[in-house]
């Protein structure tokens, strides 16, 4: 399955035993409907696409992300984003939010 979404940040989640994941939270219809991607281990699967990364995930699903709308995050799904993280912290977790131009 192909994700194209209006809005999407990447994020690395660390464990405390050394392993991390990328993954990815998505948004579309202004923050009222949002998705996070199974992951991935490796960002060398990054593809540049001219305006848009192309990401495959670990579940075979591809996220397709314009890069104009990376860390474009409103309404609902912010206060989502902002659950996981805490979430993830309370876990024992590291999650960061990664820009990919920095990659």
């Amino acid at each position: 399955m192909t994700y194209q979404p209006q809005g999407w940040v990447l994020l690395l989640l660390s464990k405390s035993n050394g392993r991390f994941l990328y993954r990815i939270f998505a948004q579309w219809s202004e923050g009222d409907y949002w998705r996070l991607s199974s992951g991935s281990d490796d960002l060398q699967q990054l593809i540049d696409a001219d305006t848009h990364w192309k990401l495959p995930q670990s579940s075979g699903s591809l996220y397709v992300l314009p890069k104009n709308a990376e860390g474009n995050i409103a309404g609902y799904s912010k206060s989502v984003l902002k659950q996981i993280i805490q979430a993830g912290k309370e876990q024992g977790m590291s999650i960061e939010k990664v820009l990919i131009h920095r990659h």
